[in-house]
């Protein structure tokens, strides 16, 4: 009988989608919103802050709820090193800009999971 219950239990668990997030897709909307952080993330590190201030901005970003707008915002938080790089190799931001928008419109149609 012990057994059947843990089995019983296990099996109601297991079947519980508690872990399952509803998916967002990559649109152009989004790719406008990140490339737009991309630029300002660029000029911060330019102005010598650091990536925790560039990680707050980021964060404090207001998407009102937009899922469009919150898929470029979590792009942009993805991509924050490797935008930190690019600046400290001292690639020109329009150069920076050009590629990081073309590896976001490569995604387009790509889903990533709405957080809480």
């Amino acid at each position: 009988m012990r057994w059947l219950t843990l089995f019983i239990t296990l099996l109601y668990v297991g079947c519980q989608p508690s872990y399952s997030q509803p998916e967002l897709e990559f649109t152009p909307k989004s790719c406008e919103v990140a490339v737009y952080l991309a630029k300002r993330s660029l000029a911060m590190y330019r102005a010598n802050n650091d990536q925790f201030d560039v990680m707050v901005m980021l964060n404090n970003y207001d998407v009102s709820g937009n899922s469009e707008a919150y898929v470029g915002k979590v792009y942009t938080q993805v991509m924050a090193v490797d935008l930190k790089k690019n600046v400290y190799k001292a690639f020109k931001d329009e150069a920076i800009i050009k590629q990081f928008a073309t590896a976001c419109t490569k995604r387009l149609g790509l889903k990533i999971p709405k957080g809480k």
